[in-house]
């Protein structure tokens, strides 16, 4: 829910950005923006994509970078403006809802191989006077010329919503949430009657790069499956640390029983749980997923016997907290027929944690805290699990 709403912010602040973006008139004359400054903006962009294989947002600023020098390369600029935009806003959902795999690949050059296919079947359709498009009266063709008057333009917006649909419920990328926004607010300007500036291309540009950092960081410092961040983010977090501090080691008891009974992909639905339980500790902890089952707490600036209170809370949070596990064999009959079984047992389980802290008074290195909360775990292990040990 976190991420969606992340995303649906990013797309329309990105749309309202490049939207207005044409209003700072004052900038555009310091800046004196050339279709040179522009074209190497994107291409440093386009470069920082490509470098970490994301394809989808590569190949969308290109649509955009189109879009800007439509009217001034040769062809392009004769095909009317709105269906020019159909063939953006559909490449645009079609690359939202590709996967990832590279730019310079045979992946990449199928990409390509269909959008610039489109371009020439759009040219041909719509430029030639003889055309099927221009000169047919065939129903389904003149009303597709009557979607795109400006007047009942609707098509590319509903791409675009579709796009957005997509991102904030399934994907939730943040490159692509500002690349659709970026593309939309673009749209929305074309509409209202506004040309396409090399400002709005440089704050296109400049979002779709926030946005490939965004989800750089994501993939390098967020654990995907609970959200949470992980082993690299405690890294850097500890690195700047206080002089005072306790970190807790912590993990689910009897996990990899429970993993060989019940299945991995239950094991990652008692992960989220407790991940989204562990967010709630009190007193400052911040919390990360070091790895498997394990969980780090840092309380910075308290000593371990202040985080007794905040521990015991939520050890006691996560066995209270109930977790259904449901019979896996009658699930894949309901998969594979579609029809509930009478026999759709299922039973409620109790997940308990235990809890090892040590703080910064006998070492102060990280490290060494760490491997003093780990024996205090393994003290908590040894005492009967689902307790905490200082």
């Amino acid at each position: 829910m976190k991420k969606s709403i992340f995303s649906l912010s990013f797309i329309i602040f990105s749309s309202i950005a490049v939207y207005f973006s044409s209003e700072f008139v004052f900038i555009k004359e310091f800046l004196k923006i050339s279709p040179v400054v522009v074209a190497v903006f994107a291409a440093l962009t386009f470069a920082v994509c490509m470098r970490f294989n994301k394809s989808r947002v590569s190949f969308i600023l290109l649509l955009l970078l189109s879009w800007f020098f439509k009217d001034s390369t040769p062809y392009t600029g004769s095909i009317p403006q709105n269906e020019f935009m159909v063939f953006i806003a559909f490449n645009v959902l079609y690359l939202a809802n590709s996967n990832e795999r590279g730019v310079i690949s045979v992946h990449g050059l199928k990409k390509l191989v269909f959008i610039v296919s489109q371009l020439i079947l759009l040219y041909y359709f719509t430029v030639h006077s003889d055309s099927v498009y221009n000169e047919s009266t065939n129903s389904i063709i003149t009303t597709i010329r009557f979607m795109m008057n400006i007047q009942y333009f609707f098509l590319p917006f509903v791409l675009f919503l579709i796009a957005v649909f997509n991102n904030i419920v399934r994907d939730k990328s943040y490159d692509i949430s500002f690349a659709v926004g970026t593309a939309s607010g673009l749209a929305i300007l074309t509409v209202l009657g506004g040309d396409i500036s090399g400002l709005n291309m440089i704050v296109a540009s400049t979002l779709i790069f926030i946005g490939t950092l965004s989800s750089i960081y994501t993939i390098s410092y967020i654990d995907e499956l609970t959200g949470l961040p992980g082993r690299r983010a405690y890294n850097e977090y500890v690195a700047a640390i206080g002089k005072k501090f306790t970190i807790a080691m912590s993990d689910i008891d009897h996990f990899k029983k429970f993993n060989d009974t019940h299945g991995h992909d239950t094991g990652d639905e008692v992960l989220k749980l407790v991940a989204k339980v562990l967010s709630s500790v009190g007193g400052g902890g911040k919390v990360f997923r070091f790895g498997g089952e394990e969980f780090v707490i840092v309380f910075n600036g308290k000593l371990k016997e202040q985080t007794v209170e905040y521990l015991e809370n939520i050890r006691g949070k996560i066995s209270e907290t109930p977790f259904t596990v449901r019979n896996r064999a009658t699930r894949k009959k309901y998969k594979k027929t579609g029809q509930k079984s009478k026999q759709t047992s299922s039973k409620n389980i109790k997940i308990t944690m235990s809890f090892g802290a040590s703080d910064s008074r006998t070492y102060k290195k990280p490290e060494k805290v760490m491997k003093e909360a780990d024996k205090a775990l393994y003290r908590s292990k040894k005492a009967g699990r689902n307790k905490v040990t200082v």
